[in-house]
């Protein structure tokens, strides 16, 4: 028996209509007047549907916590003072970590040997790289951009902060929203109304006309949209490093007219512009950029990671 059938016979044995009575009373209506092709496809297209629907949800889920769990397949670890290849997966506690220029680092973890530059913007939304010296605590799926460290591991797979993240995504992306709920709301509402115009219409537009009438009810349209639409915004915004913990929220978005940022370095463009030049001297402001850039290329001045040469590339 179908998964439909058996849901509108549980609803009728409650004393209650839904969305599935309707389908049920389709299919048995065109396989009473011998539509056999078309009850067929109506529980093909359902089916399908289902099939689609499951595979979306379970692609943006896994778009949606992968965002922030990325990783090596190996690490690189310490053992008595040699380096030796690990896989990821047997990281623990206590491990001592190497982690070199361009590498993600693998755990959560204080540093005990070495100065790196740090991009924490997965995390944080920092744009601006962090630097980092022996004591100072880094975190997993941060990036390490220049220099090389040893870490000792305080926390990995599942412990660390990133895989938390990921834990409150993969909540978020179960959570019913507002308009979920409303659409279901409104879509079990008008079983009965369409019902009873499916009833009326039977002594003037026949059995065929009843059931047309039935059919063009919404049915499951209004309960799908809603849920894959707060996983497609929760995946936009996730990749734009913005953590959403209740997808709920996004119901509020059209009521929210100031918003409060504890700090600007989440604002910060990672690729800063020169705006505008305030000369000092007699010097205009195209000499001055000559200059700036005659002593970037030779490295008098500024550095590759300086602040103020990275608008001048």
């Amino acid at each position: 028996m179908s998964p439909i059938f058996r849901s509108a016979f549980r609803m009728t044995r409650q004393g209650k209509v839904g969305i599935d009575t309707l389908a049920t009373i389709v299919s048995v209506g065109c396989i009473a007047g011998g539509y056999w092709i078309v009850a067929a496809f109506t529980g093909v297209f359902y089916h399908t549907s289902k099939i689609l629907l499951m595979k979306v949800k379970d692609i943006s889920r896994g778009n949606l916590i992968d965002v922030f769990r990325q990783h090596s397949r190996y690490v690189w670890i310490l053992v008595d003072g040699a380096e030796a290849r690990m896989p990821f997966d047997e990281l623990k506690s206590g491990d001592v970590v190497v982690v070199k220029a361009s590498e993600i680092i693998p755990a959560d973890g204080i540093i005990t040997d070495g100065i790196a530059s740090v991009d924490q913007h997965v995390l944080t939304g920092e744009a601006r790289p962090v630097e980092k010296e022996a004591g100072s605590q880094v975190f997993a799926s941060t990036i390490v951009l220049s220099g090389r460290i040893c870490l000792q591991v305080e926390s990995a797979g599942q412990e660390t902060t990133v895989a938390r993240i990921g834990q409150i995504l993969n909540t978020t992306a179960d959570f019913r929203s507002t308009t979920q709920l409303r659409a279901e709301m409104v879509a079990n509402r008008t079983v009965l109304p369409f019902l009873i115009a499916g009833g009326v219409s039977l002594p003037f537009l026949g059995a065929n006309g009843a059931l047309a009438m039935i059919n063009t009810h919404l049915k499951y349209k209004m309960t799908t949209v809603a849920p894959i639409s707060i996983l497609n915004f929760l995946n936009l915004a996730s990749r734009d490093g913005i953590l959403i913990k209740d997808g709920r929220t996004l119901d509020l978005l059209n009521q929210v007219d100031t918003i409060v940022f504890d700090k600007t370095g989440t604002l910060t463009e990672e690729q800063p512009h020169v705006g505008q030049i305030h000369a000092c001297s007699e010097c205009g402001a195209d000499e001055i950029l000559r200059y700036a850039a005659c002593s970037l290329a030779l490295g008098a001045y500024f550095s590759s990671t300086s602040d103020l040469s990275t608008p001048l590339y």
